[in-house]
């Protein structure tokens, strides 16, 4: 009885496994069997004409910058400003002191002082020598005449020789005579050949060979021929005073060149601007080329920031950019394009422009951040598609869901500009395509999808 109780519950269980098994069976088939379709928003891109803005940021930057430094050892009697100073060009913004300097200005007006000595030494000596050669010129004169005196006592000589010589032979003079007047020629020829002599000695340095050796050539005029004898015969002293007056310069020269350094001791700012940095302070020692102080150039600044390569053909020289800087209002300053670099960085693409800003209150600081907006003006088509639509984005890509056959399959897309809720495609779309907007978060590519496209 026992073993028919067992045999029957054993039976009972076999038939509820069994049954339990086909329901799961038929489950698991009905669930294999069944494939859900997700209802998806679809859209496709639309078509705008629109004026490319551009948009960018950066920080400002001073127009110039200069480190004031020191022009000579010394040391510092007086600093005249502090950091933050506005200063006007030329004003003195520092002094230092330099005994050296002071000593060397002494010995260079002592030179100067010797030099003009020895010119004045010298210029004498050269009208010394011109009123010797005027002089020599008189003395040549007279050697012409004694020589025509001494020609018209030979010739008398002569004839008187002659007749005595006449008278001789018919007794009417003494042969003593004849004899007499024969030895009295023979000196005056003497006397007339010593003074021929002498003159040729001193014409030396007077002739025309001398003039034709030295310059090539000889005047015609008789003024401007003496003149060029006297310039022949004082160069030497002409050009002791060439030396002279040359020393004078290098002297004097040198004493300005001191001077100049000593002004410089007196450290004046090269334009109006604002003091950045100093350095230094009273009574330190400082050294040749040792800054002093950092002064900024006031009146407009640059605004500097980077434009992608892309847009580099939309910008030039002179175009008008707006500019907000948040730190010192809200208001739009207007700026126009100054500088842009004729380099693209490598590594981000960019390249960099510079926008000069009027800034006569001085409100604006280096290194402020500012906004920029540059309204390009030129009116081109684009494809817009809904920010909703986009997911992975990033500052330059993103990723939309294209619907083809029934199926959606991811694309990367490059985006431009974006404005009221819309974003600018640059590639990855066409206007046939059709995409998912507001993507749901499980949709994956490959997924079969049922959509009707919104107008």
């Amino acid at each position: 009885m026992k073993n028919q109780f067992f045999k029957y519950t054993f039976l009972i269980a076999v038939l509820v496994l069994f049954s339990c098994n086909n329901k799961t069976s038929s489950s698991i088939s009905k669930t294999s069997t069944t494939v859900d379709i997700q209802q998806v928003i679809a859209i496709s891109p639309e078509v705008s004409e629109y004026a490319p803005v551009i948009n960018s940021f950066g920080s400002l930057t001073f127009t110039q910058k200069t480190d004031i430094t020191s022009p000579a050892d010394g040391k510092i009697t007086s600093i005249r400003v502090e950091e933050g100073d506005i200063v006007k060009a030329g004003e003195i913004i520092a002094v230092i002191d330099n005994i050296q300097l002071l000593v060397q200005k002494k010995q260079m007006e002592t030179a100067v002082e010797s030099s003009l000595a020895q010119l004045k030494l010298a210029q004498t000596e050269l009208e010394e020598g011109q009123r010797q050669i005027e002089s020599r010129f008189l003395g040549l004169n007279k050697s012409v005449l004694s020589i025509q005196q001494k020609e018209l006592e030979l010739d008398n000589a002569k004839k008187e020789y002659k007749k005595k010589k006449e008278l001789l032979d018919i007794d009417g003079a003494s042969k003593s005579e004849v004899e007499k007047l024969e030895i009295s020629i023979r000196g005056i020829e003497t006397d007339y050949k010593n003074l021929l002599a002498d003159y040729e000695i001193a014409q030396i340095g007077f002739r025309d060979q001398d003039l034709l050796n030295t310059y090539g050539m000889v005047p015609n005029d008789k003024k401007a021929r003496r003149e060029k004898l006297i310039e022949l015969n004082t160069r030497t002293l002409s050009a002791q005073v060439e030396v002279a007056e040359a020393n004078v310069a290098s002297s004097r020269s040198q004493l300005e060149s001191v001077e100049l350094l000593i002004d410089e001791m007196s450290v004046k700012s090269p334009y109006s601007g604002i003091v950045g940095a100093r350095y230094i302070e009273e009574g330190e020692r400082i050294k040749t080329g040792d800054q002093i102080l950092t002064t900024f150039k006031r009146g407009s600044v640059y605004a500097e920031f980077p434009v992608q390569e892309g847009q580099i053909t939309q910008i030039y020289t002179g175009m008008p950019v707006s500019i907000t800087i948040p730190s010192v209002s809200l208001d739009i300053f207007k700026a126009k394009i100054a500088q842009i670099s004729p380099t693209i960085d490598p590594q981000s693409g960019n390249i960099n422009v510079k926008a000069l800003i009027s800034d006569s209150d001085s409100k604006f600081k280096p290194g402020m951040f500012f906004k920029v907006e540059i309204n390009t003006n030129e009116v081109e088509e684009q494809l817009l598609i809904p920010d909703s639509s986009v997911f992975d984005k990033n500052d330059s890509s993103a990723r939309v869901f294209v619907i083809k056959n029934n199926r959606v399959f991811s694309k990367t897309i490059n985006l431009g500009n974006s404005s009221e809720g819309k974003i600018c495609i640059t590639n990855g779309l066409s206007l046939k395509d059709v995409i998912v907007d507001e993507p749901p978060r499980l949709l994956r590519d490959g997924m079969e999808v049922s959509y009707e496209i919104e107008k």
